[in-house]
């Protein structure tokens, strides 16, 4: 699908839907305590398809978004470029709410014009051991991690060491710990800011240069 055509339905598709949540200071209490963190922002369409051709992102990967929010991101990916499969883990309950209330309509569209590409947004944490499996289908990694601590990216850093099909990671944040090497740093356009974003890929591990996606 054409960029612009894909961002019109983007609009059309989430026009109804709102990431900025409130939450009760019980539920923020109980998410902390199991390192979730709850901030939300959206990353521009644009920058996520020159992140997707800067890494050959292509039919035979799995695109995974740890912390996926309402799931557009991984909508992005998928009408956006030729990889086939997408997955989203999200923490928030509120917020998966709202993501799965978009794949009756969805599921259609990736049916019947974009050759049967698979969608999974699923809920819960993704430190859990039952996320394992899920994770370790993914070949390409999208992390907003702005607001995490780095306390919990070494723990993410454990879990995705343990996935040897992972080729590529893209992290709002530096690891400390991953086995993936740091090749280079990517800037991408957020609805808060301009990042610069680390990409970690043995494939790039030698291009020690910047680049910008906006």
């Amino acid at each position: 699908m054409h960029h612009e055509i894909v961002q019109e339905y983007l609009t059309n598709l989430y026009q109804e839907m709102n990431g900025y949540l409130k939450y009760t200071p019980e539920e923020i209490k109980n998410y902390v305590n199991h390192d979730v963190c709850l901030t939300y922002g959206e990353v521009h369409y644009l920058s996520l398809m020159a992140f997707s051709k800067k890494i050959n992102l292509g039919p035979h990967d799995i695109f995974l978004d740890l912390g996926s929010g309402l799931g557009k991101i991984c909508v992005s990916m998928l009408l956006g470029t030729e990889c086939q499969e997408a997955i989203g883990i999200e923490a928030s309950v509120k917020l998966h709410e709202q993501a799965i209330k978009i794949l009756p309509k969805l599921e259609l569209q990736l049916k019947l014009k974009l050759k049967n590409k698979k969608l999974s947004l699923l809920q819960g944490n993704f430190l859990s051991p039952d996320k394992l499996p899920d994770i370790k289908k993914a070949t390409v990694v999208f992390i907003n991690a702005t607001a995490f601590t780095y306390d919990l990216l070494d723990k993410i850093g454990l879990v995705l060491n343990q996935c040897p099909n992972i080729r590529a990671i893209l992290s709002f944040k530096p690891f400390a710990n991953l086995t993936l090497p740091f090749s280079q740093t990517i800037r991408i356009e957020a609805s808060w800011d301009s990042i610069l974003a680390r990409l970690y890929s043995q494939s790039y591990a030698n291009a020690n240069r910047n680049s910008e996606c906006t």
